[in-house]
């Protein structure tokens, strides 16, 4: 459930062939505007003001594509996250006593003890929590 949002979400960020296409338009726009100033068809203000307008716009972009690479390295790491605490059963099994140790320590952040063959927590993870809510809830 969880990895098809995610999923969905980082197709609909991803910048398209229209993007692109603007990109490169403002470039030639950029390299046509130096060749008229070079020929004295425009004076320096006029240079000037459109090169600030094609910069800006080319600028606008460009911080949409890191955006979107940004956003994809962040759905990247949700989904291994997602993948690991999907396997997290058999990390716990097959792990070494530090492996078991970190995981009950993502688990239960704080005051994890046992007393009288029970364990007693002040806190856990919220969201391991939540996690676990909706698991719960989609169960039945």
């Amino acid at each position: 459930m969880i990895k098809e949002a995610l999923f969905k979400e980082r197709d609909k960020k991803q910048p398209g062939a229209k993007h692109y296409e603007k990109v490169i338009n403002i470039e030639a726009l950029r390299q046509r505007l130096q060749d008229i100033y070079i020929d004295g068809d425009i004076d320096k203000t006029e240079y000037q003001i459109a090169k600030t307008r094609y910069e800006n716009i080319h600028s606008e972009l460009k911080d949409k594509e890191t955006k979107a690479i940004n956003e994809k390295e962040v759905l990247e790491l949700y989904k291994n996250a997602i993948n690991k605490i999907k396997n997290i059963k058999n990390q716990y099994i097959e792990g070494t006593i530090d492996a078991k140790r970190q995981i009950i320590g993502s688990i239960f952040p704080k005051n994890f003890k046992f007393e009288n063959k029970k364990v007693r927590t002040a806190d856990s993870n919220p969201i391991l929590l939540k996690i676990a809510s909706v698991n719960g809830a989609s169960r039945g």
